[in-house]
């Protein structure tokens, strides 16, 4: 009997979980910087651009503009980033703190978002982060949301 109770409180919780997930690629810019003489304070103007692929089979274009500091070893962020597929957009909202600088692994919000995206606004998202050589990034997003929204994303008609 427990073990049929197990079943259903398992496939219950699964029922309804679906992921709206995307990578993006690109070039990123931390050039703009101030460190102080004591290297206990590092602040980036930070932007990049790349593209985006979703597992909506839909591909775009993404940038993104913030700041990121690094004040006795813990690194903050606040960066806001377009993500453009068509005619449609979403906006991702990151504001991590006290963040081990060596860590790929992030923290965001989807905090605006036309078209299908706008089935995702206000979803808390993890992603990872992993920048190649200087001035490229590797990125990939994960937002659990119900299978209902993930359906009308897939079957949006404007």
């Amino acid at each position: 009997m427990r073990f049929i109770a197990f079943l259903i409180l398992f496939w219950s919780l699964n029922a309804n979980s679906a992921e709206f997930s995307f990578e993006s690629y690109g070039k990123m810019d931390m050039t703009n910087s101030v460190v102080s003489k004591n290297n206990e304070y590092t602040y980036f103007a930070y932007t990049n651009d790349g593209i985006i692929i979703t597992n909506l089979d839909k591909v775009g274009i993404s940038k993104c503009a913030g700041i990121i500091n690094i004040i006795k070893g813990k690194m903050n962020d606040n960066v806001l980033c377009e993500n453009k597929i068509g005619d449609y957009c979403y906006y991702t909202k990151y504001t991590n703190s006290d963040m081990d600088p060596a860590s790929i692994i992030l923290k965001f919000e989807i905090v605006d978002g036309t078209g299908p995206f706008s089935e995702i606004v206000g979803e808390k998202c993890t992603a990872a982060y992993y920048p190649i050589e200087v001035d490229k990034y590797l990125f990939k997003g994960k937002c659990k949301i119900s299978d209902k929204k993930f359906q009308r994303m897939l079957s949006y008609k404007s």
